[in-house]
C-alpha cells in the first residue's frame, strides 16, 4: 500500500490524514513543510495529524530527526496534534519537537486532540 495525504481545512484547524506505509525520512519532511505553507496560506495555526492509518512505524532515528525539521518548519505558532495508534506512541517525536522550540502534543485519543488544540489544556 502506497502512503498518502490529505490536507484539509476545518475551519478549527488543518486536518492531516495520513495513511499507507511510511514512506521515508525525505518525503515526510516534504510533508511536514507543506503543513507549514498551508498554515501560512490559510493562516490556521492549529493542525491536527492523524497517522493512526499508517501501516508502519516510523523508525526512532527518523523519529528524531523529523522531531528537529518539525519545529524549524512550524516554531511555535503553528501548535499541532498528532493522533496516533496507542502501542505506537513513544513521545520521542514531540520531545525532540518541543526541546528544538516546536508546539506539539501525541494523542491516542482523537477527543484529547480536539480539546488541546481547542484550549491548550489536556484531559
Amino acid at each position: 500500500m502506497a502512503q498518502c495525504w490529505q490536507i484539509d481545512d476545518t475551519g478549527e484547524w488543518l486536518s492531516v490524514h495520513v495513511s499507507g506505509a511510511y514512506p521515508g525520512l525525505e518525503a515526510f519532511k516534504a510533508l511536514l513543510l507543506e503543513i507549514a505553507e498551508q498554515c501560512r496560506a490559510v493562516q490556521q495555526w492549529r493542525v491536527l495529524i492523524d497517522v493512526t492509518a499508517m501501516t508502519d512505524p516510523v523508525p526512532p532515528l527518523h523519529r528524531f530527526l523529523l522531531g528537529k525539521h518539525a519545529a524549524r518548519v512550524w516554531g511555535r505558532r503553528v501548535k499541532v496534534a498528532i493522533l496516533a495508534q496507542s502501542e505506537r506512541i513513544t513521545r520521542f517525536f514531540e520531545n525532540v519537537a518541543v526541546e528544538q522550540g516546536g508546539n506539539v502534543r501525541v494523542f491516542a485519543e482523537p477527543e484529547a486532540a480536539h480539546a488541546w488544540l481547542r484550549t491548550g489544556k489536556l484531559m
